[in-house]
């Protein structure tokens, strides 16, 4: 079992996933964002090698508009 924490809930999971699986599975937000992984931005390209790991935390950042 490995827990790791999604927007500052935990989430536990069965068996390791790489990122975009985690995502696929777990994240409701359509369009733009960007992701960071232990406060580090991923590229998207990286999604499927970057396997999760114990205590990895997860937010995914969207834009705003403002002035």
């Amino acid at each position: 079992m490995i827990t790791i924490r999604f927007n500052d809930q935990l989430v536990m999971l069965d068996s390791p996933l790489n990122l975009s699986e985690f995502l696929m599975m777990h994240s409701r937000q359509k369009g733009c964002y960007a992701v960071a992984l232990n406060r580090q931005f991923i590229a998207k390209s990286n999604y499927i090698t970057q396997l999760l790991q114990e205590g990895d935390h997860i937010e995914l950042i969207t834009p705003m508009q403002g002035g």
